[in-house]
């Protein structure tokens, strides 16, 4: 199974950035939980400052899992 993320449909009546990403975080723990075979990170409108941390933080937690991340058009 295949999981490409999208924060807005995710936490839609989150006010801010900070707590859409918290949700998304929460949503991202649950399907690494459940045994999702691979996360695509699209979130083409993440600032770096708010993307890095975000995938840094999703690679350590998915290190011992079969899980795989992919980050989608991010050279950076």
């Amino acid at each position: 199974m295949y999981l490409v993320t999208a924060r807005a449909l995710v936490a839609p009546d989150a006010r801010t950035l900070a707590a859409q990403l918290q949700v998304l975080e929460r949503w991202l723990d649950e399907a690494v939980d459940a045994g999702i075979d691979a996360i695509q990170v699209r979130e083409r409108d993440l600032p770096p400052a708010s993307l890095i941390p975000l995938v840094t933080r999703l690679v350590a937690r998915t290190r011992a899992t079969s899980t795989r991340v992919l980050v989608n058009d991010r050279a950076d």
